[in-house]
């Protein structure tokens, strides 16, 4: 025992200069190891993401709804579409970010950080490999799936989106999840004294938001639905199809226009995405005028 403390103390520098070697050795070997399986993911997410694209691109060029081919931009649309999902997978969540549109970002993510909250991490929570279909027009259906490579996972639901590009500067981009994009209508009626503009609508896959500039030009109050029903506020097509108010999101206190005062309203109305469906009206058909319930008005705005 005394001799081992005697050589340790005579040899202490050199002890830890070899320790101190045979760590720093460890940690390259473990950097190096980290980097490879790294590498062999991009790998394999490159192949897996570029095989299913592949497939579609030879065998699925018509539109699930209309059975129309996509010639024009579909190659193209499918890279970007791709390249978004390589972002995610490779956790570059800055690029998959910049490539949103601004309509997108302002109405769906306003924020990188509430992008990865509420899309990247609920979608990306492993390595995903995407199935990509032509929707309709500049649509896409894609299912994402986690890729059992890594999970070993082979019955896990796959997560569906609609992506839609967009073009913007002259470049494509994305709308994410299930936003297919904004459109700017203008249209206004003078009615009762009353402004009413219709100025664009945020479409989706399952509904639409209508964005309105009311002016109330009168002495007396206006209250635009009294939501004691669900029928009072509407869009209607071509076909007097009428499609609802979601007025459960709504409150009388946001639907009121004081005297001489001026309001926006943002109103979503049931309306499942179709490409050629034309909507012709809103109405606001219960609207009450100072205060008289027992006969209430219709006002619309033609699109």
């Amino acid at each position: 025992m005394n001799n081992v403390v005697r050589y340790y103390n005579q040899n202490r520098r050199e002890i830890f200069i070899i320790i101190v070697i045979i760590l720093l050795i460890i940690v390259l070997l473990r950097a190096v190891d980290y980097k490879l399986a790294q590498n062999k993911k991009k790998e394999v997410n490159n192949e897996q993401v570029n095989v299913m694209t592949e497939d579609i691109n030879k065998n699925d060029k018509k539109s699930i709804i209309s059975g129309k081919k996509n010639e024009v931009s579909g190659n193209e649309d499918i890279k970007i579409i791709k390249k978004f999902i390589q972002y995610c997978n490779d956790g570059d969540t800055q690029c998959a970010y910049d490539l949103l549109s601004d309509d997108c970002k302002k109405e769906v993510f306003p924020t990188i950080e509430y992008f990865v909250n509420n899309y990247y991490n609920n979608n990306f929570k492993m390595s995903q490999i995407a199935n990509i279909k032509n929707w309709i027009n500049t649509t896409y259906k894609v299912d994402l799936k986690e890729n059992n490579i890594y999970t070993g996972n082979t019955d896990g639901a796959s997560i569906q989106d609609f992506i839609t590009v967009v073009k913007q500067a002259n470049e494509n981009k994305l709308n994410i999840n299930n936003y297919i994009g904004k459109q700017s209508i203008n249209k206004e009626n003078n009615i009762h004294n009353m402004d009413i503009k219709v100025t664009e609508k945020n479409i989706y896959m399952s509904d639409e938001v209508y964005t309105f500039e009311i002016k109330n030009n009168n002495n007396y109050k206006v209250i635009l639905d009294n939501l004691d029903t669900t029928d009072g506020i509407y869009i209607s097509d071509e076909n007097k199809m009428k499609y609802m108010a979601y007025t459960h999101e709504l409150s009388k206190e946001r639907l009121t226009l004081n005297s001489k005062s001026v309001i926006t309203i943002k109103i979503k109305f049931a309306n499942s995405y179709i490409s050629n469906r034309k909507i012709s009206r809103v109405t606001f058909s219960k609207v009450i005028i100072n205060d008289d319930k027992n006969n209430p008005i219709s006002i619309t705005v033609d699109l």
